[in-house]
């Protein structure tokens, strides 16, 4: 959940209470059945509010969730960004969007201690984390609307690197586990990817990135890998087309692939003989799901979004 998301639903909530709330001036003309409609329809609006503060409340506990933080998983959150050592601006502004303040110069570690001292004066529970390769903004997830000095109150931060490069460590490794039936499936598609297509002019890796992965995940998918970021972000765009690339069910393609171990494997053999299947089909409904989680999981480790254009894998359905 989103600070746009949440002040569309904010305004929705006004918008509705002005628009179809019983008044206590007009209650002699508001008949019974508007009354229970509108009362229905405010529960309805508040049950929605809640069950999406308590997503962001998860988000901000979960460690693979770097959109929503709290007071206690920022810091951990944003360290996976920021470089201790290296010099940042951070920018303080009001939920007016006007500059609070500045303060330039300041190291990573007193970046941070900057930020949670200013949350907590400010009373901020819960925040949304954006990121972009000029800065990374940290806002106010729940709006303060109380008093007269609401446009005043502490809105969020804005962090700069001060040496004109990319804010981000994005050339941190990423080292990533394959052991379960969901990541198994997904290390088979990065070896798949690096397979079909050319490493170095398609993938923009090196040339012998192939026999790396290949080197430490088996072919049932298994083994562990330490990715640099532009290396999992460009797995994780390009495998999409192996996922619903067309193949031909038959008695050859089931023994060529029988060691990889693809959990619907005999199933499509005996339903689907001689039919044309996707790639994820093999999967099985509980594999799909496993490995969807999985390849959320790794685009969360990125240090830059990916459009959720570039991973049509999560909208397949069995």
């Amino acid at each position: 959940m989103t600070w746009e998301e949440l002040k569309l639903i904010r305004s929705a909530v006004l918008g509705f209470f002005f628009l179809f709330a019983p008044s206590v001036s007009a209650a002699s003309t508001n008949s019974p059945e508007v009354i229970v409609i509108s009362s229905l329809g405010m529960a309805i609006v508040v049950l929605i509010i809640f069950v999406a503060l308590k997503k962001a409340d998860r988000n901000a506990s979960d460690p693979a969730n770097l959109t929503t933080a709290d007071q206690s998983s920022l810091p951990d959150k944003l360290s996976q960004f920021l470089d201790v050592n290296a010099h940042y601006d951070l920018e303080i502004f009001r939920q007016s969007g006007n500059q609070e303040r500045t303060i330039s110069g300041i190291s990573g570690e007193k970046l941070l201690s900057e930020v949670l001292s200013t949350m907590r004066r400010a009373k901020i529970d819960l925040v949304s984390i954006s990121i972009s390769n000029e800065a990374i903004q940290v806002q106010r997830l729940v709006h303060n609307g109380k008093g007269r000095q609401e446009g005043k109150r502490i809105g969020g931060f804005v962090i700069r690197s001060t040496d004109q490069k990319s804010v981000l460590t994005a050339e941190r490794p990423i080292e990533v586990n394959f052991n379960t039936t969901g990541e198994r499936l997904i290390g088979l598609a990065f070896r798949a990817t690096t397979k079909h297509f050319d490493c170095k002019n398609d993938l923009a890796l090196t040339e012998d990135f192939e026999r790396q992965l290949f080197d430490c995940i088996d072919e049932k998918g298994r083994g562990s890998f330490t990715f640099k970021p532009v290396e999992l972000a460009s797995l994780l765009m390009f495998s999409n087309f192996i996922f619903t690339a067309e193949v031909v069910m038959d008695e050859d393609l089931a023994k060529q692939w029988e060691p990889h171990e693809y959990p619907n494997m005999a199933t499509l053999l005996s339903t689907k003989h001689g039919q044309s299947i996707q790639i994820y089909e093999l999967f099985g409904k509980e594999g799909l799901q496993e490995a969807q989680q999985f390849f959320e999981f790794l685009s969360r480790k990125l240090p830059l979004p990916i459009g959720d254009d570039y991973f049509k894998f999560m909208d397949l359905k069995f």
